[in-house]
């Protein structure tokens, strides 16, 4: 990791830190203020849930790292091209997209094939909702 990497991801966690005691010293001056104590169940619930966010928000870190880092770095390096990535990654979308259709249709028409082929009259799948008319159809009553 180099130090720009480090000095970043120190200082988001010091914010973090800082953040986190200033928010849990609310809530403890807050509920002395309503009248509960330290011990009560919702100051609890509060520091708790507050606890939550931070751990979530200190996962989050190395991803904002990453997003703020890398280009900065690309672009030192000269090869930071934000055009030349989207349009890497929509023909990589475009060809999953046709992969899982070629893999979708495979199976639709593998799975007509094998049911056409237990229905008496073979392979003509049209044949199963039509019935061929029997005798007069002057009245429309020879199905």
């Amino acid at each position: 990791m180099s130090q720009f990497r480090k000095n970043l991801t120190s200082q988001m966690g010091s914010q973090l830190a800082t953040g986190g005691e200033n928010a849990l010293s609310n809530i403890r001056q807050r509920a002395l203020a309503s009248g509960f104590g330290f011990n009560q169940p919702i100051t609890a619930g509060a520091e708790s849930g507050l606890q939550s966010e931070l751990a979530r928000q200190r996962s989050e870190i190395p991803l904002r790292v990453e997003q703020q880092a890398a280009p900065l770095e690309l672009a030192a390096a000269g090869q930071y091209q934000p055009q030349g990535y989207f349009n890497q990654a929509m023909q990589a979308a475009r060809e999953e997209e046709a992969r899982k259709g070629g893999l979708w249709g495979g199976l639709a028409n593998l799975g007509l094939g094998i049911a056409s082929s237990f229905i008496p009259g073979g392979n003509v799948i049209g044949g199963l909702l039509k019935r061929k008319p029997k005798g007069d159809m002057s009245m429309g009553a020879g199905y």
